[in-house]
This record gives structure tokens, sequence and C-alpha cells, in this order.
């Protein structure tokens, strides 16, 4: 695969000493995305959600890392497992909004077709298979009442990175938001402690990286992980998990501040700040996939 000229460009321009404004293609153009797909997003622990989201077995939930969506399920022996969220059959999504949550099975209603917890093919039977089809399994870690997910189906080579978190974190209430904004991933992720501003201000801190394009921020009363999941090269959405604990009262986010996005990215990323940082690491992630 080609390397689109925004990216050699980033290359050239932090090979300067100077202040390195990113080209507007690197935050554009659709194949950067897919490289970054392939390369970088794709290849490390994220986490997506916490443990008690999937306290009983049965419990299911969706979650998106980039363009692609999982499925997360607690089976019968306590294990989660992750598959993707797409049938065997024609592709169509297994589990949709206003699903039923729980359940003994999973079931495609578009032509009903039936997967045990485990994901194995139980309807239809196909005779001319040596054994049941099954859904591809992904990489599942618990970590500290989080669970970590491993987009690739090569096997991880490293172990999640678990934030400092409170003792109360495995027993937290949660609430989730999402956010949708008309931006490319890279202006958000450049500078995350932008995104502490969503949160309420007992979960706001340093945002902590836990993966790629998560990052975890709290204190003793209350915390929250924060994804983004790039939809296109100018579309992402911010998923918040807000964590409290037990007993202690529900919060909510905040509105995204006016114009923020746009700031950061007609920033220049001088030498030694947040956003040179990044822009480096991001580029050496690129070079160590290719």
């Amino acid at each position: 695969m080609s390397v689109p000229a925004a990216v050699t460009g980033l290359k050239e321009a932090l090979s300067s000493a100077g202040p390195v404004l990113p080209s507007g293609e690197l935050l554009t153009d659709p194949a950067v995305l897919v490289l970054e797909l392939r390369q970088y997003l794709f290849q490390d622990w994220i986490p997506v959600a916490h443990a008690s989201e999937l306290g009983s077995a049965g419990d299911r939930i969706r979650c998106s890392v980039a363009t692609r969506e999982f499925l997360l399920v607690r089976h019968t022996d306590a294990k989660v497992l992750a598959f993707r969220n797409r049938c065997l059959h024609a592709g169509y999504p297994i589990v949709e909004a206003g699903d039923p949550s729980n359940g003994a099975e999973l079931l495609c209603k578009y032509h009903a077709w039936r997967y045990g917890l485990d994901g194995e093919l139980r309807q239809p039977q196909l005779p001319a298979m040596s054994g049941a089809p099954c859904l591809q399994r992904y990489g599942v870690a618990l970590v500290g009442g989080l669970v970590y997910l491993h987009p690739s189906l090569q096997k991880p080579e490293t172990e999640p990175v678990a934030p400092d978190t409170a003792d109360w974190l495995p027993h937290a209430r949660t609430m989730r938001h999402s956010i949708e904004l008309s931006v490319n991933w890279k202006t958000l992720a450049c500078e995350p402690d932008r995104m502490a501003r969503l949160l309420p201000p007992s979960a706001q801190g340093r945002m902590q990286p836990c993966g790629r394009l998560a990052w975890f921020a709290g204190s003793e009363h209350a915390a929250a992980l924060v994804r983004l999941a790039p939809r296109d090269a100018c579309a992402t959405t911010v998923s918040i998990l807000l964590m409290s604990p037990p007993g202690a009262a529900r919060e909510t986010v905040s509105d995204w501040p006016p114009g923020i996005p746009a700031v950061v990215a007609e920033l220049p990323c001088e030498p030694g700040s947040a956003r040179h940082t990044f822009y480096t690491d991001y580029l050496a992630a690129l070079q160590t996939q290719a």
C-alpha cells in the first residue's frame, strides 16, 4: 500500500527544527484514514466497557472501534468474549440498538441465524461443513474493572495499559454518553486534555492514555473513560463512560466547548509541545507497523 503524500510530508516536516503545521490533507484525505486503520488504530488493546455492563451470563453490549463494530458477550463460564457484530450469512448486525441486552443465544433477526454465547452457529445446521461455523473471536482482557478489546485477529504482543484507578472502580456504577463531531480524530487526540472539559468536575483530571484513542481520567469521587471512534476522515464519535462509586449520585457530561476543534487544527506544533510529541509518536507507530 502506497503511503499518502500527507504522511510523507509530515515526516519531512517533523525532521526540521521549527514548528510544524500538519497539512489539511492529513486531516481530510480518506487514504490517510485507510492507512491508519490498517497500521495504527487496530494494533493495540483498547478499553471499551466496564465489567459491570456484562455482569450476568448472556449479557451483551455493542462497541465501536473506529469503523468496526464489535459484540461483547458474557459467556456461561463467566468469561467475556468478543466478536465482530456481523452475521456469517449476509453480514447483517447480530445485535442492534433496542435489542434485548441479555439472552441465552445470539439471534440475527434478518434470516434467523442463531449462535450460542460462544459464537458457534446453532441454526441453521450446515451438513456440508466439517464442524459448526463460529464467529471469529477477538482478544479480551479484564483489568481493574475495565474490559479491554484487541481489535486485530493477530495475537497481542503486549498487555493492556492499565491506568491508575481508585479502589472502587471494579464496583462502579456506569453511564454512557456519545458526542458526534465533524472533525478528524487527530484534531482531538493531539491534545486530549481539552476533552476533559466534557467531563463533570469530579471526574476531571489528567487524561491518562490507556490504549489507542482511549484515555482515563478520575479522582476518588468519579472517573471517566474517553474513547475516539473515527467514522470517516472528517467525522469522529467521542464515547464517554462515566463511572461513580456505589451509592454516589450520577453525573453527566457537558456540551462540547464551541470552536475548539477548529482552533486546535490551526495551531502549529511547536517542538516539545504535546501536539508535536503526538505526531512524532503517531508517525513512528505507522512506520513500525509498515
